[in-house]
Formats: C-alpha cells, sequence, structure tokens
C-alpha cells in the first residue's frame, strides 16, 4: 500500500491497495482530508486487506501475528512459548505457502529436514494443525484435503519414584512452603506451574479441597482434594488472599524447584526426581489402589481418557515388576532348601 498528495488538490490523497494481494489487481482510493485521517484511512484498508486477503488463502506468514495474538489470551504460557519456540522449525517450511499448497510431500519434506526427533516433529504437527484449524473456524481457508502423517513413535513409559524414595526426598526439603508445594504435588497430583499459583482464597478448608483455575492447562478448572500433610502446614499460615507459594525474594510465585529437588535427592542418596514425576507417581498409585481409569482422569483432569491410559500400562510393568521379583524371591528360598537338604542327607 501506498499513500501519496494528489496531484492537482492539496486537500486530497492517493491511497493505493491490492485487495487480493500483490499480485492481485490494484485499487485506488482518492481520499478528501488531512494526511493524518488519510494513514487513519490507509490503516483500515490494510486491515481489511488482511482480513479479506486471508480469505483468498494467503500465506500461513501473514496470519501468525493475529494467531500469536490469539494464543497469548486462549492458551497457556507455557503453550505459547513452546509454539514460539517450534516456530522455528515450522515457519521456514511451512509459513510461505497458504494452505491450500501444503501437501503430503511438503510434509515429507519437512520431516526429513528435521532429522531423527519424532516426538519433536509429532508435536510440530500438531501445532501446525492447530493454526490450520483456527484458520479455517475464522474463514481463511479451506481446510487440508488430507491428514498429516505423523513419525511412529512409541512413547516411552515414565520412570515412578518409588514411595519410600520420594519420603526420603520429603524428609531433605526444610522449607514448609516447598515442602507444602511438594506434598500436593505426589499426594494431589498437581503440575508445578498450577501449583505454584494457587491463591488462598482457591482453598475451601472446610471441604478440604483446592479449586486449581490459575494456569492449569488448556485454562481448564478442577478440583483437587487437600491432602492433610499440606494442610496441616498451610493452615496455621493462611490468608485471606493471595498466592500461597510466594518466594520470599522475588515476591512472586516459585518459577522453579529444580535445584532444591536435585539437591534433596543428591542428599537422600536416591535417583533424580523431578516434580512432573511426583504427579506421575500419583496417577500410578491411585490407580493402582482404586483400579478406576476415570477416577484417575478426573483428578489429573485430562480431557481425554486415552492420556491417562498410560498410568494403566505404567500399573501392568509395575504388577510384572513385582511378579518377577516374587517368583525371583520364591526361586532362591527353593534352592535354599535344597542345598539345606543336601547337605543333611
Amino acid at each position: 500500500m501506498a499513500i501519496r498528495k494528489h496531484k492537482n488538490d492539496t486537500n486530497k490523497w492517493i491511497i493505493d491497495y491490492y485487495p487480493e494481494g500483490r499480485k492481485g489487481k490494484r485499487c485506488r482510493l482518492t481520499f478528501d482530508g488531512t494526511e493524518a485521517e488519510a494513514r487513519d484511512a490507509e490503516m483500515e484498508l490494510r486491515r481489511m486487506h488482511i482480513s479479506t486477503g486471508s480469505r483468498t488463502n494467503p500465506p500461513i506468514n501473514r496470519i501468525l501475528p493475529e494467531y500469536l495474538e490469539w494464543m497469548k489470551i486462549h492458551r497457556a504460557e507455557r503453550t505459547y512459548r513452546d509454539f514460539c519456540y517450534s516456530l522455528k522449525w515450522i515457519e521456514p517450511h511451512f509459513g510461505p505457502l497458504p494452505v491450500s499448497r501444503i501437501t503430503p510431500e511438503v510434509f515429507n519434506r519437512f520431516k526429513a529436514a528435521r532429522g531423527k526427533v519424532p516426538r519433536a516433529i509429532n508435536k510440530e504437527i500438531d501445532y501446525l494443525k492447530g493454526l490450520i484449524n483456527w484458520m479455517v473456524r475464522n474463514g481463511y481457508t479451506e481446510p487440508l484435503p488430507f491428514k498429516p502423517e505423523k513419525v511412529p513413535y512409541s512413547r516411552p513409559l515414565p520412570k515412578i519414584p518409588h514411595p519410600d524414595e520420594v519420603e526420603a526426598l520429603l524428609d531433605e526439603i526444610k522449607d514448609p512452603l516447598k515442602l507444602a508445594m511438594t506434598i500436593l504435588m505426589f499426594e494431589g497430583g498437581t503440575r508445578f506451574t498450577e501449583t505454584a499459583n494457587i491463591r488462598w482464597e482457591d482453598i475451601n478448608w472446610s471441604g478440604g479441597i483446592i479449586l486449581m483455575r490459575n494456569k492449569t492447562k488448556r485454562m481448564k478448572q478442577r478440583v483437587v482434594i487437600m491432602p492433610d500433610r499440606a494442610a496441616e502446614i498451610l493452615g496455621p499460615i493462611k490468608q485471606p488472599s493471595g498466592y500461597v507459594f510466594v518466594n520470599p525474594k522475588t515476591e512472586k510465585p516459585y518459577q522453579s524447584l529444580k535445584t532444591l529437588f536435585a539437591g534433596a535427592c543428591r542428599r537422600a542418596g536416591i535417583q533424580r526426581i523431578s516434580p512432573h514425576k511426583l504427579r506421575h507417581a500419583f496417577a500410578t498409585y491411585l490407580l493402582e489402589s482404586a483400579g478406576d481409569l476415570r477416577l484417575v482422569q478426573m483428578a489429573l483432569g485430562h480431557s481425554d481418557i486415552s492420556t491417562t491410559q498410560i498410568y494403566t500400562q505404567i500399573a501392568v510393568s509395575n504388577l510384572r515388576d513385582a511378579v518377577k521379583n516374587s517368583t525371583n524371591r520364591l526361586k532362591n528360598t527353593k534352592n535354599r532348601q535344597n542345598l539345606d537338604h543336601t547337605g543333611q542327607t
């Protein structure tokens, strides 16, 4: 677009614009008014150009700024940051193309260039699909006429810490607030970020529950049972409002406990436990105890039960290990009995 003075009338301005993009037909508007008003009119035409032009299947790059603004509002901060990071690989391959020109071959070239990182590739394909679906919902393009094929990937089962290891970790955490956070993740199944952003007004003390509504995945609210050990720590210091777990150095919610966990695990003489492994442990032991997958799904706040089903595999794996250990103990006992019997004869 361009704006310039009218040759014959100093009170008029010429605005050139391309409703269908640079390769389309040029339109010319004569505007009567001040330069500032003419520039305002040009900006309005630009917005109209983005809207109408996008409906003629624009390159994805043109839509990205608007989509990023939408993500800031409608997606979790961590998801937004991860999407921005993934653009490093998505944009060079798909950014210059309109959706109509994205073919299976384009996806195959992307996969080949990306290398042997199947989990990352599949995540980036999901991000791109989310962007395209958003464009379709907003009338910017037609859907892809095919389903993008993902790279074969078998997600490894999370390594679940034994309850004794978790208790050893808890014994090494001396700060009461950090200890309460850790208990919440292990006995309540909360994620670190949503735990750090619990507010006092979200706790129902009489009901023994916490309403998780801040920094939750996909902004989805859920109820978490307050663990007794966490309530014993937090009850005496409860406040009417504000964040519960405030870092005294920053006066903001804690951003990480990785250093704390690393030191506590080292002192306890156990393998490294991350905050998210505590959530995995909560889900696994709840499933083994209750035997109800729907209950675990509700406790974790999963939208899709297929996400929760991974804990069925972990429970079966734990059962297999327990049976194997039991069998080995029986074999060892039998061997000792045989030796004793041989010695007696």
